[in-house]
């Protein structure tokens, strides 16, 4: 028979009268109030209250939990220590406020959550998609809203390699998706406006667009293709010049980048250059399915 040699830990009622409750975690005996942990978690006080094993018992084993994070879950709780959560451990506090029901404990969570991704995380699609996975998990709604905006502006790589980490969900990605498209559509909106309303501004474009004849790299020419149909799809000049280009280059092998960008054409440009791209477009859930 194994026998266990504890670590007694008295901090919580040092100053607060007896101890009513032993916890034991991990080979430490935590002692504590039963009246504390019942007003703060309704969890507890089912536990106490009910016809459970435990509502007489003097010492209590929580299995599956860390001592230090289950002491940072306790510090918060007790009026002689009320310690403040904070980035630092949030991630600890989380998800015992989540098991023990400690609603205060759980709107704090998600406020330092949604601080934390906003000031640090803008630009890293890694722990914008873990904080979904987060946020779902926990039902923190304004946290999941927080990161879907932010990753509704992140790259397109940036978003697969965080999936390969971080899966989320389909609805979320249908959200990230709609989000950055109708960002595009305002970009859009933007651009035809200072378009037709500033001269120096299409001048400019125009003149990027003119010295195509001097492009001998493949994504120029790519790029002036989008230009001209997004800005100037009526200029014939720009159009016999820019579909000349393309068709040499779109002899290239099929796996080439170029060919797959000149997929990504809208299909009224392809028809009007006259050019068909070699590459297969896989559709977006197509591609995803191994993480589905």
């Amino acid at each position: 028979m194994e026998i266990y040699s504890y670590q007694t830990d008295d901090r919580f009622v040092r100053d607060a009268g007896n101890s009513d409750l032993t916890l034991i975690v991990q080979q430490n005996k935590i002692q504590v109030h039963k009246t504390v942990l019942a007003v703060a978690s309704p969890v507890f006080r089912t536990m106490f209250e009910s016809d459970f094993k435990e509502k007489d018992q003097q010492e209590i084993e929580l299995q599956g939990k860390k001592y230090e994070d289950f002491v940072e879950f306790l510090s918060c709780l007790y009026p002689n220590h009320l310690k403040i959560v904070t980035d630092g451990n949030v991630y600890k506090i989380m998800p015992l406020a989540a098991e023990y029901q400690v609603k205060v404990l759980e709107n704090r969570c998600a406020q330092i959550l949604s601080e934390t991704v906003t000031n640090k995380h803008t630009e890293d699609a890694n722990e914008v998609y873990r904080h979904i996975q987060l946020a779902n998990r926990y039902k923190f709604n304004d946290l999941r809203s927080e990161c879907i905006a932010i990753a509704s502006d992140l790259r397109l790589s940036q978003l697969d390699e965080a999936r390969s980490r971080y899966p989320i969900e389909d609805k979320d990605l249908i959200e990230i998706q709609w989000l950055a498209l109708k960002k595009h559509e305002l970009d859009k909106k933007d651009d035809n406006r200072l378009r037709h309303q500033y001269e120096k501004y299409s001048s400019t474009i125009m003149q990027e667009i003119k010295s195509y004849k001097t492009y001998n790299e493949k994504e120029r020419v790519l790029s002036t293709a989008r230009l001209w149909y997004r800005y100037f799809p009526n200029d014939q000049e720009c159009k016999i010049y820019i579909k000349g280009l393309l068709k040499i280059f779109a002899e290239v092998p099929a796996i080439d980048k170029f060919q797959k960008e000149l997929g990504l054409l809208p299909e009224m440009a392809k028809t009007e250059l006259g050019v068909v791209s070699k590459a297969k477009i896989t559709p977006f859930m197509e591609m995803h399915k191994d993480m589905l």
